[in-house]
């Protein structure tokens, strides 16, 4: 390939052939560019321009120096490699040089392409994106999951901490209400009512940070589960924690799947705790539960007639502590939903809403492997 290359880099000097062969070279594979002997780009590769994120039409004639990935060479690096390429001018000699990055590194052929015997008219640069980063991003990696573990650790161990003044706090609040409530005034009745209950709100967020925590570092154990007992727990343990609401609840049969039984517990128990809550003010709250075609794909789901939420933040919906509704209408620690994220992509799915506000709200998540229908 390499004659044919210098055959038409050659050609690429006769103006009547010119645009043809230029055509050809720029189809050739490979991140290839071609250099004038005053340092310019006189052709490339497609492959270079969508790398260097530029047609070929306007790389040509720029200064090789100011093109991707020179421009961001350091000084000395720039003077070695233009010490290079005017040497391979002069001597006809061809070469390959390593110039190592921050973050990666690029392994350079310079080849001269001669149409005289003594003359170099052009030099072909061949460039591939080499391991010479390799160990810096390593020890980079490296960096950041210790980074990653202590901030984990961190964040357990204020968890636990604050557990115990917020009990504190909320019991003596509770104390001074029910043994001196009526000696205080109406107002600050209020205030301590108010205490108990941003108290137990801090207690729940908490104990959310708790499970985000504990799902983040948990390494999936894929096995055959009954996705419908699962679900059924779930459930069960939701129904517990709002015995007020009583929605009317349709189930339909769920198949069993290859994925991990803790995981999908905590994504089926806060895709049915927002349910139960964004549905407890309708008359006639409904929630039904399945698995089929969603959106041409087979999927589980889970279908509430509650408050639903606007499609325009659709982006926000799953990120931790976004909320898409007032705290004091739906109070929780807005740390569901991300949860449920995490549960799913750990274990290589996917998940997705539909919803059109007061009307209804629509989750859905995919599992590798689970049956098509």
């Amino acid at each position: 390939m390499q004659n044919s290359l210098y055959k038409l880099l050659s050609a690429l000097q006769t103006t009547a052939v010119q645009p043809n062969y230029r055509t050809l070279f720029e189809s050739v594979p490979g991140l290839l560019i071609s250099v004038t002997p005053t340092l310019q780009v006189a052709a490339v590769s497609k492959l270079f321009a969508y790398t260097a994120r530029e047609t070929a039409e306007k790389l040509q004639g720029q200064p090789i120096n100011e093109v991707y990935p020179f421009c961001h060479f350091s000084q000395q690096q720039v003077a070695d490699f233009n010490h290079t390429i005017k040497a391979v001018f002069s001597t006809g000699k061809s070469t390959a040089v390593q110039y190592k990055m921050a973050t990666t590194g690029w392994s350079i052929s310079f080849s001269a392409v001669a149409d005289e015997p003594t003359e170099t008219s052009y030099v072909l640069l061949q460039l591939e994106q080499s391991a010479a980063g390799t160990a810096d991003t390593d020890a980079t990696i490296a960096r950041l999951k210790e980074a990653d573990r202590i901030k984990d650790e961190f964040l357990v161990n204020v968890a636990h901490d604050l557990r115990s003044p917020m009990h504190i706090i909320s019991g003596y609040a509770q104390i001074v209400l029910s043994e001196n409530g009526d000696k205080l005034t109406a107002t600050n009745r209020q205030y301590l009512q108010h205490i108990t209950t941003k108290a137990a709100a801090l207690g729940e967020l908490v104990s959310a940070l708790l499970a985000y925590t504990k799902v983040q570092a948990h390494t999936p154990a894929p096995a055959l589960t009954d996705m419908h007992e699962v679900m059924l727990n779930a459930l069960s343990t939701v129904k517990e924690a709002y015995p007020k609401i009583n929605p009317a609840i349709e189930i339909e049969k769920l198949p069993a799947v290859i994925g991990d039984e803790e995981l999908l517990y905590q994504v089926w128990y806060h895709l049915l705790s927002n349910a139960f809550k964004f549905s407890a003010g309708k008359p006639a709250a409904a929630i039904k539960i399945g698995y089929g075609m969603v959106d041409d794909t087979a999927a589980f789901y889970i279908k509430d007639n509650g408050v639903g939420f606007d499609t325009a933040y659709m982006h926000k919906l799953f990120n931790p502590f976004e909320r898409l509704h007032n705290e004091d209408d739906f109070p929780g620690s807005a740390l569901g939903l991300a949860l449920v994220r995490l549960a799913i992509e750990k274990q290589g799915g996917k998940v997705w809403a539909k919803s059109q506000e007061n009307d209804y709200a629509l989750f859905c998540f995919t599992l590798p492997g689970a049956p098509e229908q």
